[in-house]
């Protein structure tokens, strides 16, 4: 070997000698406890780590998190949600109960295990109800219903009974030809009414009469109240009071009407009240209460005669075949 060439391989190793030991001191000071040094700032550990000096593969296998902080994504499998079977449906837990739910629910399309259960629809039962009619007794024409301690005998004994019967509407008036209302002459109509009335113990008809009331003669009126008719009073009581005939002068009446005296206050009666004189089967109609002075007790009443020669006419003229009979 010549020395030229001995000096080439000489310079070549020590060239290859000093990167291998800058080799080693680079690698001897890149890891220190696992902590990357070149150049960055020594920090200390704050966080729990397996010490270097015990593992010889983490001083040249880890790199410090403080020195990259990298964490890779956390897994987590997807959630599961229940599969209904056919015929049922997800709903809320407390909607189901044992195993059925009765109310109509809107569907949930995600059927979460922890808030919802698969449940099966079931209609709440249908109940009918089957009554039996229970037979009535159709009473007759002038008899009534009434409880057992109200009938003796077959006759109502009830001291406050009155018959309830339905309203019924009024079909025609016809009002008296010659009525003057500025002097209250012939104050005297003919109500038509739409339908019969039903007779019971508390409504009968009566005759009546063209004739004045004697002084001799005991007369009667009856009637609800003033105030009872302005205001629609129900329960409203009947008032009967005597009267006592007057002459014509003491309520500016002329032929066409009679004045009588009320026993009890004359606003206890109402207009269109009957002036019921005589007893027994001879009473007769001979007033119709028109109008009073005033109340008060012993008042002056008015009342209008009957016509009985216009009322004849009138059915006449309607085909009535019933006229009424001059007493």
């Amino acid at each position: 070997m010549s020395v030229s060439h001995f000096r080439e391989q000489l310079a070549l190793c020590i060239t290859l000698a000093v990167l291998a030991a800058a080799s080693g001191d680079y690698q001897a000071n890149m890891f220190l406890n696992g902590q990357y040094q070149n150049g960055i700032k020594d920090q200390k550990e704050n966080h729990l780590s397996v010490n270097p000096a015990t593992n010889v593969f983490l001083n040249h296998a880890i790199i410090s998190r403080q020195a990259s902080p990298f964490q890779g994504p956390t897994y987590l499998p997807p959630k599961e949600f229940l599969k209904c079977a056919p015929g049922q449906q997800c709903v809320r837990s407390g909607q189901c109960l044992n195993g059925f739910f009765a109310q109509q629910l809107p569907k949930i399309q995600n059927c979460d295990p922890e808030t919802t259960v698969c449940c099966t629809y079931r209609a709440p039962p249908t109940t009918t109800t089957s009554t039996t009619p229970v037979p009535v007794a159709i009473c007759g024409h002038d008899s009534d219903c009434v409880t057992p301690d109200n009938c003796r005998n077959g006759e109502i004994s009830a001291i406050n009974y009155v018959k309830k019967q339905g309203l019924t509407g009024v079909k025609t008036i016809d009002v008296h030809p010659d009525y003057d209302p500025s002097t209250n002459a012939h104050d005297l109509a003919i109500i038509r009414l739409e339908r019969r009335l039903e007779f019971a113990s508390h409504i009968q008809p009566i005759c009546i009469s063209d004739e004045d009331p004697k002084d001799s003669e005991q007369c009667f009126t009856s009637g609800w109240g003033k105030q009872a008719l302005s205001i629609h009073e129900e329960g409203a009581l009947m008032h009967v009071t005597d009267t006592l005939t007057q002459a014509r002068s003491e309520c500016n009446a002329d032929s066409s009407s009679v004045c009588s005296a009320t026993k009890f206050d004359s606003c206890q009666f109402d207009v269109g009240s009957a002036l019921a004189c005589g007893s027994g089967s001879s009473v007769r109609l001979k007033g119709i209460f028109a109008g009073e002075n005033s109340c008060g007790e012993g008042q002056t009443v008015r009342f209008a005669k009957p016509d009985i020669k216009w009322i004849n006419t009138a059915f006449a003229e309607n085909n009535k075949p019933l006229l009424l009979k001059r007493f």
